[in-house]
């Protein structure tokens, strides 16, 4: 963590310097000098002169005080500035209304669809076969992918742990900022996050690497897998919520929450509002048929139980 941390620490220094410093020719002097980077305490009387000016030019009464403040929260930190208050409320509020809605209307559309009438002799229960499949993911057992490597599994669970963890933190730094102020907290959220992102990493290499995963990902997967990385590497630096400190983690956390509440509606990472009815659909035809539930073991169909039912 705290190497990347110092990854944008010149990047910080280097945007203060060049608010500070209005003129090119006074910054590259100031360059020359020494100023812009020094972190010695003992500094000449030019590095002196072109660090006070800097200080001066920041602080001067000619520029605008809703953007010196705003340039002193966000590379300085200090208090909230108007920049995050909006992004974390107002923003995301809009984003999410508009996700809402285009949900809202996805919604109508399949509602309008009926389950198609299975005529084959019914040698099971439908009912019990919605219920079977709807369970699905909670039955590792079921899946043969599964059966075949458990650490699918275990990606799958850590990967959407982050994806709770993340959603959660959207809406818990905002309107309740106090809960990071607790260590485990943070420390579960960032546990969480982290090695959801590590997941991702994988996910993304294994979709890179293997040419029948290739043959069938289209531009929209690897998108939205690295989004999705992205995201939770963000919300590593974000849930300690410290805007007091530097404002960024913040703004760069927020700011991908936006865009993927417009996103995800229209990506493959909506697929979640899908389930349901795909699940509905299966175990109602397979539950019907006696496929669904299998046995465990043999998975042997239940409906040939019914042997009195297949012979008539």
């Amino acid at each position: 963590m705290f190497s990347v941390m110092a990854l944008f620490l010149p990047l910080k220094k280097e945007l203060l310097y060049q608010v500070a410093f209005k003129s090119k020719l006074r910054r590259r002097r100031g360059i020359d000098a020494g100023v812009r980077f020094s972190t010695s305490r003992s500094m000449t009387r030019r590095q002196q002169r072109y660090a006070n000016e800097g200080d001066l030019v920041l602080n001067s009464p000619r520029r605008d005080p809703y953007t010196k403040l705003l340039i002193k929260n966000i590379l300085l930190g200090g208090s909230m500035s108007e920049l995050l208050k909006i992004l974390e409320n107002q923003v995301q509020l809009v984003a999410l209304a508009f996700m809402g809605i285009v949900y809202f209307l996805r919604l109508l559309w399949l509602f309008r669809f009926k389950a198609p009438q299975d005529f084959s002799y019914g040698v099971g229960s439908s009912k019990v076969g919605v219920a079977y499949s709807m369970m699905n993911v909670a039955m590792p057992w079921a899946m043969e992918s599964v059966r075949r490597n458990w650490s699918f599994y275990l990606q799958f669970v850590i990967f959407h742990l982050g994806v709770v963890a993340a959603i959660s933190a959207t809406f818990l730094i905002p309107y309740w900022p106090q809960l990071f102020e607790i260590t485990w907290v943070v420390w579960i959220f960032q546990s969480s996050l982290a090695a959801a992102c590590f997941v991702g990493i994988l996910r993304l290499i294994r979709r890179i690497s293997k040419p029948a995963l290739r043959l069938i990902s289209t531009p929209d997967d690897y998108f939205s897998l690295i989004l999705m990385t992205s995201f939770f590497a963000s919300g590593v630096f974000a849930v300690p919520n410290k805007h007091t400190a530097s404002e960024w983690p913040l703004i760069v956390f927020f700011a991908m929450t936006t865009f993927f509440l417009i996103y995800v509606p229209f990506s493959k990472i909506s697929h979640y509002l899908y389930y349901p009815f795909t699940r509905y659909f299966l175990g109602k035809q397979l539950g019907h048929r006696g496929v669904f539930p299998r046995k465990r073991g043999g998975e042997k169909p239940a409906g040939l139980d019914n042997e009195k039912a297949l012979t008539n």
